[in-house]
C-alpha cells in the first residue's frame, strides 16, 4: 500500500519532467502559466510563492487526463458539464448557454435600437445598389429554436421578446435583403432527412450549412441578375462517423469517452461550370456560422472569382486582406454578405454596420471610395476590440461565480477588482480573436505606436500630419506605425 501510494505520488513528478507518456491536450482555450520568475523581492513579498503554487496546479503530470476523469465522472454520474459555456439538455443534447438565453429574449437590445441598426443596413444595401452592387442579412438559425424541446427545465422560462422576432420584423418591414434561415430550418425540421443541427454541436450541420449557402447565392444570381457557376449537393449516407465541427461543444467537455451522437450525411459537393457564368466578388462580415461555408463550399475560384471574410469585422481571412482597408473591399466587391446567428443578434454589426454606414453618410455626393476612410476603418477596429472587452466584462459580472473567482485572484496578485477584471476581459477577448499571427502584428504594432510617443520629435511630426489631414492622433498614429511596419 505504501509502495502504491509513493508511486501514485511520483508517477505525476516524472511525466512532468520527462514527459514519457504522450497525453493529448485539452480542447478549449487554455492559458499556459509559465514558470514564474524568482527574484528576491518577490520571495520577500510573498509574490512569487502563489504564482509558482498556479504553475505546478496547471504543469502536473497527467494533469489533462485527470481533469477527463474528473468531468467524465460529474457527466456520467450527475448528468454536469465541467465546462460552464456547455449545458447539457434533455436526452444528452447540448447547447451553449447564450443560445438559451437569446432564445428566452434575456438578451433583447430593444426594438428602437434594433429599427436604427435596420435603418443603417438599409441605407447600406441602397448605397451599395447605387454602385451596382448586392447585400443580403443572412439570418443563421439558432439551435434552441430548432431543439427547444430539449432544453433543461432548470433554464425554461417564460419568453419574451427576442432580438430575432424585431429583426425579422425590422428586416421586411425597411426592405433589407433577407435570408430567414432559421424560421426555414424549424419549418424543415420534420421533413429533412438529415438532421440540421448536430446533437453535440454548436452550430448548424455541415448538410445545414451548405444548404443555407446554396439558398443565399441563388438568392445573389436574382438580385444581381448575374449568372453563377454551379454547385450542387451530391447525395451521401448517413453516418455516426461524426466530423470534428459538428460536435465542438462536445469536445469542450474534455471526457474520456464520446457521448452517443446523431447520424449525419456529408455530401460532396459538385462543382459545374457554366456558359457565360461571371465570378464576382465576396466580401462577408460575420460571425462564426460562416466558417464551413468558408472551408467547405465552392466559393473559392469558382463561384467568385475573390472573397473575404471579415469575422466579426476584428480579424480578415484572405492572403490581401489585411493589408486592404473597409472602403478598398468595399470597392472591388460585387456581394457584401453580412451573417448573425440569433444568439449573437444583440451584439450584431461588431462595428462594421457602423463604419460602412459612416463612410456613405461622410460622402453623400458619392464619390468614388475615397481612400481617406482608411482611418476610420482602422479607429473602429479599435473601438471594436474595446466592445469585445466591455462584452466580457458584462458576462462576468452578470455570473456570481465568475465576481467570485475575479475577486479572489484579484486578492492573490494584490490588483484591484476592476484591474483583474480588466486583465481577465482582454484576455478573453484575445483568445476569441484566436489567431496567434493577428496577436502577434497587433503587439508590433503596439510596440511601434509607443516607440514614437516615445520620441518628441517624431510624435511631433506626427501630430502635424494628423491636424493636416483632419484626423484624430491615435488614427494617425496607426496609421504610421502599420506604414512603418509594412515598409520596413
Amino acid at each position: 500500500m505504501v509502495l502504491l501510494t509513493a508511486l501514485l505520488l511520483i508517477l505525476p513528478l516524472f511525466q512532468q519532467i520527462f514527459k514519457p507518456f504522450k497525453i493529448s491536450k485539452l480542447h478549449g482555450v487554455t492559458k499556459v502559466q509559465e514558470l514564474p520568475k524568482l527574484a528576491p523581492a518577490d520571495w520577500i513579498d510573498s509574490e512569487f510563492q502563489p504564482r509558482f503554487h498556479q504553475y505546478l496546479l496547471e504543469n502536473y503530470g497527467f494533469r489533462e487526463d485527470a481533469i477527463r476523469l474528473y468531468n467524465q465522472m460529474r457527466y456520467s454520474l450527475f448528468d454536469m458539464s465541467g465546462n460552464e459555456n456547455v449545458t447539457i439538455g434533455k436526452d444528452g443534447y447540448l447547447f451553449e448557454p447564450w443560445f438559451i438565453k437569446a432564445y428566452y429574449g434575456a438578451d433583447f437590445k430593444g426594438d428602437k435600437h434594433i429599427a436604427a441598426k435596420v435603418r443603417k443596413l438599409k441605407s447600406i444595401q441602397d448605397s451599395l445598389k447605387s454602385y451596382g452592387k448586392e447585400m443580403i442579412m443572412l439570418i443563421a438559425p439558432g439551435k434552441t429554436s430548432y431543439y427547444p424541446e430539449y432544453i433543461p427545465d432548470s433554464m425554461r422560462r417564460e419568453k419574451g421578446r427576442t432580438n430575432y422576432q424585431s429583426y425579422i420584423e425590422n428586416l421586411r418591414k425597411y426592405g433589407v435583403n433577407t435570408i430567414d434561415c432559421n424560421q426555414w430550418f424549424v419549418d424543415a425540421k420534420d421533413t429533412t432527412r438529415i438532421p440540421l443541427f448536430p446533437k453535440t454541436g454548436t452550430h448548424w450541420s455541415y448538410y445545414g450549412a451548405l444548404k443555407a449557402a446554396d439558398s443565399v447565392f441563388d438568392y445573389y444570381q436574382s438580385l444581381s441578375g448575374k449568372k453563377l457557376n454551379e454547385a450542387i449537393l451530391g447525395n451521401a449516407d448517413k453516418t455516426y462517423d461524426i466530423n470534428f465541427d459538428d460536435r465542438d461543444i462536445e469536445n469542450l467537455l474534455n471526457l474520456m469517452y464520446p457521448l452517443e451522437r446523431d447520424s449525419l450525411a456529408y455530401p460532396e459537393v459538385v462543382k459545374i461550370k457554366v456558359d457565360g457564368a461571371e465570378k464576382p466578388t465576396l466580401f462577408t462580415i460575420g460571425d462564426s456560422y460562416f466558417w464551413p461555408i468558408y472551408y467547405k463550399y465552392p466559393i473559392h475560384n469558382h463561384l467568385f472569382n475573390n472573397q473575404s471574410f471579415w469575422y466579426y469585422y476584428y480579424l480578415s481571412f484572405h492572403p490581401e486582406s489585411s493589408k486592404t482597408d473597409l472602403v478598398t473591399q468595399l470597392a472591388k466587391s460585387d456581394l457584401v454578405l453580412f451573417v448573425s446567428s440569433t444568439s449573437i443578434l444583440s451584439s450584431f454589426g461588431w462595428g462594421g454596420v457602423d463604419a460602412i454606414w459612416k463612410y456613405f453618410q461622410n460622402n453623400p455626393d458619392k464619390k468614388p471610395f475615397a481612400k481617406e476612410i482608411e482611418a476610420h476603418h482602422k479607429m473602429f477596429m479599435e473601438e471594436s476590440y474595446e466592445l469585445m472587452v466591455e462584452r466580457y466584462k458584462q458576462e462576468i459580472n452578470e455570473s456570481e461565480e465568475k465576481r467570485a473567482y475575479i475577486d479572489n485572484k484579484a486578492k492573490k496578485q494584490g490588483l484591484s477588482y476592476d484591474e483583474m477584471l480588466d486583465m481577465d476581459a482582454r484576455w478573453l477577448a484575445d483568445q476569441e480573436l484566436n489567431n496567434i499571427e493577428q496577436q502577434k502584428q497587433r503587439q508590433k504594432l503596439a510596440d511601434m505606436i509607443q516607440k514614437i510617443k516615445n520620441s518628441p520629435d517624431w510624435l511631433k511630426k506626427v501630430k502635424q500630419k494628423a491636424e493636416k489631414n483632419g484626423i484624430p492622433l491615435d488614427s494617425m498614429l496607426i496609421l504610421d506605425a502599420q506604414w512603418i511596419i509594412d515598409n520596413p
